[in-house]
């Protein structure tokens, strides 16, 4: 208690101190300002003037540098293609001498994923359903953000495919060509592994089909209830959604008559203009 009453006592002392220290620094700052502020000015400006007096020969160091980078490069590039070349051939082995462990890996892995999944498949189900309706909520509403935004996007993506669709084009061909190539290579294979699979397949389907037909009795059942319940508000909702439709036809016809009158006449003149040159 004494310890306080003299902390106390110093209190009005202290504070009395600290206001003078302010006072003092802030009517020294006053005084020195226009100092402060042609220094800094004087600084900037000398700053500047030395960047502007090295500009010349800080492009040309750049260029230099540039231009001895783009050498060196061109120079070491059929070596580092070759290294590309040895690099790719390595690793594809690696991978061909792997591909039994990963295969009986990922066998062992899908079987204990389906096994973990059969058991947590309610708990799934319930917050699948909980995160769907959030998501559905978050879509709608950033929706109109959304539609501008995927406008846009369709645009570059359009304009973007358009300039480089001969390239497109060629590249597609010969990867076709690739491909079909070998798929012709393996399709004995693909063949005798997907009758095996198929006859798998069917053997299960026999074995689990009473369980199969049940549940799907179930289901068609549980999923006619619910549309029954909820015909009212569907058939509400499709009314309201043809109105709209027809609404915004109507008040858009102007343009839709206008703009298909032009693709039209565009599309005369195209025809017109090809049998004109095939003559």
């Amino acid at each position: 208690m004494n310890l306080v009453d003299g902390i106390m006592s110093f209190v009005p002392t202290l504070l009395e101190t600290v206001t003078g220290i302010i006072t003092m620094l802030v009517e020294m700052i006053v005084e020195q300002l226009p100092l402060i502020l042609e220094l800094g000015i004087q600084l900037l400006t000398n700053l500047i003037d030395g960047i502007v007096s090295l500009l010349p020969m800080i492009i040309e160091v750049a260029l230099g540098v540039i231009a001895l980078l783009i050498e060196t490069i061109t120079q070491q590039l059929p070596l580092l293609i070759e290294m590309g070349i040895n690099l790719l051939m390595s690793l594809v082995d690696g991978i061909m001498t792997m591909i039994p462990t990963i295969i009986d890996t990922a066998l062992n892995l899908v079987q204990t994923l389906i096994t973990t999944l059969a058991e947590q498949l309610p708990l799934l189900l319930t917050m699948g359903i909980e995160m769907l309706t959030s998501l559905i909520d978050g879509v709608i509403s950033i929706l109109p953000m959304l539609v501008a935004t995927a406008v846009e996007i369709i645009t570059m993506v359009l304009t973007t495919l358009t300039q480089q669709l001969p390239l497109i084009i060629q590249m597609g061909i010969q990867l076709l060509e690739s491909l079909i190539k070998g798929i012709v290579t393996i399709l004995p294979m693909i063949i005798e592994t997907a009758l095996d699979v198929i006859a798998l397949i069917i053997e299960s389907l026999t074995h689990q089909l009473p369980l199969i037909i049940n549940a799907g009795i179930t289901l068609l059942e549980s999923l006619i209830k619910g549309i029954m319940d909820h015909v009212p508000a569907l058939l509400q909702s499709v009314v309201q959604i043809i109105t709209s439709i027809i609404s915004t036809l109507a008040s858009n016809f102007p343009l839709i008559l206008q703009s298909g009158i032009s693709l039209i006449g565009s599309l005369i003149g195209g025809l017109t203009t090809s049998h004109a040159d095939g003559s």
